[in-house]
């Protein structure tokens, strides 16, 4: 995936090239086509969805944080927060309101 790939599928040897310099699919064609399809087998067996369009994986892992971790441990104190926030901010509306001059009179 961009921007660290290009997304495309590329066959290498990692015991011989851990670098993955050199893409072997023009070489072992059969190979590379075998495991294309051996994949597309398995997605297809376990529901792999295909990666949407624009997805990002950090952003991803930051929202799946926050839903799964950061929410569900501090859920009760963001709703206190919220609620404090709120009761203060009513106070706040409420006094403008009354320091504002009144012109019908």
């Amino acid at each position: 995936m961009p921007p660290v790939g290009d997304g495309q599928w590329h066959l290498y040897d990692l015991i011989t090239d851990p670098g993955e310099t050199i893409d072997l699919q023009t070489k072992l064609p059969d190979a590379f086509k075998t495991m294309q399809a051996d994949f597309e087998a398995y997605a297809k067996s376990h529901g792999i969805l295909p990666m949407p369009d624009g997805y990002r994986p950090a952003r991803q892992v930051m929202i799946n944080t926050f839903i799964n971790y950061w929410f569900p441990a501090y859920r009760d104190v963001a709703l206190a927060v919220l609620l404090s926030a709120a009761a203060i901010l009513a106070i706040f509306v409420r006094r403008r309101r009354n320091l504002r001059p009144n012109l019908n009179r």
